[in-house]
């Protein structure tokens, strides 16, 4: 019977040099691939990552220069210029749209108006500015208000109310300005007036009263003005009389009615009742009667003497 030889066993180093010349290989090649990527413009390095082109258009050409300058690319900027609607100078097209990444070093075309189309702007209208002239108060004491107003206005100035008083002036007339005539004052402004409310009327008081048994009306204090006239009237009850009337303390003949005419001073009226007597009965008529004469009787005899 034929025997069969034993399989040569391999030797473990050289297994391991094996692996590591293909790893070796492997990674050879794998760096020849990516420089000759790089080469050809396959994988792009000079992209700054994140960074993309702003939108230019609607800026000057002086603010887009700056915003790219801003983004530390170095991008070269190239500069047409067309007719344009836009004012001049004013960018109308980009050549990178915005969004797009952005190399170092990339060129950036912009293309400006020229303004030559661009329609005029009208101004807004301007508001006219406020009068600043300088004037002198006008002197409006002692005129009727509505008369200084008028002439007030005239003179480039409005009056406003600086109180009523009274006062020997009749009401309305301006008695003090503020500020005083001829004082250095702007155009339009305000000049303070205090107006007269005329003479103060006086006012007096007028006391009436009674005693029990009657009254007095009208009663109590009665405030009247300077020549009021104040009449009175007093009713004694049943059974009594008006037995004393004084006015201002002073006894008068009493009277039903007391008038004060022409009031310019206080005044009192006082009134007493009092119940009037019981007359008298009537005291029965008796007839004066005369005694009558006593005869002469003569004497009797034992009486007689010779």
């Amino acid at each position: 019977m034929k025997q069969t030889a034993a399989p040569k066993q391999r030797n473990p180093r050289a297994r391991t040099m094996t692996l590591g010349f293909a790893v070796a290989a492997a990674a050879l090649l794998a760096v020849l691939t990516l420089l000759l990527c790089v080469i050809g413009g396959v994988f792009d390095f000079s992209v700054k990552a994140g960074v993309t082109m702003p939108e230019l258009r609607g800026q000057t050409e002086s603010n887009a220069r700056q915003t790219l300058e801003a983004l530390g690319l170095d991008i070269k900027v190239r500069v047409t210029t067309v007719a344009g609607e836009e004012d001049a100078g004013v960018v109308l097209e980009q050549s990178v749209a915005a969004g797009e990444a952005l190399k170092k070093n990339q060129t950036v075309r912009l293309t400006l108006s020229d303004g030559s189309r661009a329609k005029p702007v009208t101004p807004p209208p301007t508001e006219p500015e406020p009068e600043t002239e300088s004037l002198r108060a006008p002197d409006v004491v002692g005129q009727e208000l509505e008369t200084a107003r008028q002439y007030a206005e005239r003179m480039g100035v409005y009056l406003t109310d600086g109180g009523s008083v009274y006062s020997n002036q009749p009401a309305g007339v301006i008695l003090a300005q503020d500020p005083k005539a001829g004082t250095p004052v702007m155009r339009g402004s305000a000049v303070r007036v205090t107006v007269s409310l005329g003479p103060e009327t006086p006012e007096y008081v007028i006391s009436a009263r009674c005693s029990a048994g009657g009254s007095v009306s009208p009663a109590g204090e009665k405030r009247c003005q300077a020549g009021d006239r104040a009449e009175y009237v007093l009713t004694p009850e049943a059974g009594y009389e008006l037995r004393i009337l004084e006015i201002d303390g002073e006894e008068v003949a009493p009277a039903g009615r007391w008038v004060f005419p022409d009031i310019r001073e206080n005044h009192t009226l006082y009134a007493v009742f009092e119940r009037v007597p019981d007359e008298p009965a009537p005291t029965p008529y008796v007839p004066e009667v005369s005694p009558s004469p006593t005869p002469d009787i003569p004497a009797s005899p034992s009486d007689l003497r010779y």
